[in-house]
């Protein structure tokens, strides 16, 4: 009887480990490059103004406004949401004495959205919340290249924050969850 060599399973020759194509003496496979990325949104002053934002004035270097839309003005509490196109921020700003702002990132990539609180920048993405002491200054940054940030904005005025310097936070007048 005649023993038979068993042949090893082989890939398939499309697509062949470019180890095996060169031992054989063939080019290596070609590989197809990926789509290019989607093209960002785009954003103008009328889409703004058509979803009731208000337009605000632009940062120095930001490459677009942000948007602002009040949901709910109490005179002690405004909501608003905040839209933040890519590579885009607004001028550093103090939060005014007696006011606490409770903001939430409702849509963003992971750690796309960087709130400067003070000297230092934390990093956001959907579902983060941070909450912003008064006398703080605070900026907001959208480091995305392509992606939108969606935030909602609580401004709470509260007599209490007024008079004793709020509720404590810590030492660099923020809490963030």
């Amino acid at each position: 009887r005649q023993m038979r060599k068993e042949k090893k399973p082989t890939r398939s020759r499309s697509l062949g480990s470019v180890r095996e194509r060169k031992k054989e003496g063939r080019a290596p496979a070609r590989v197809q490059p990926l789509p290019p990325p989607p093209s960002p949104p785009r954003f103008d002053d009328a889409d703004y103004e058509k979803e009731g934002y208000f337009v605000l004035p632009v940062a120095e270097g930001s490459a677009k406004p942000l948007g602002l839309k009040v949901c709910l003005d109490t005179g002690l509490m405004l909501v608003c949401n905040i839209l933040i196109p890519p590579s885009s921020w607004n001028q550093e700003e103090p939060l005014n004495e007696g006011k606490t702002m409770i903001l939430s990132v409702i849509k963003g990539m992971a750690n796309t959205l960087v709130c400067t609180v003070g000297s230092e920048d934390v990093t956001l993405g959907a579902g983060d919340n941070i909450v912003i002491q008064p006398g703080v200054n605070y900026r907001l940054r959208n480091s995305s290249d392509h992606h939108i940030v969606l935030a909602k904005m609580i401004l709470v005025s509260s007599k209490s924050d007024a008079e004793d310097g709020g509720d404590g936070g810590d030492e660099r007048g923020m809490i963030v969850d």
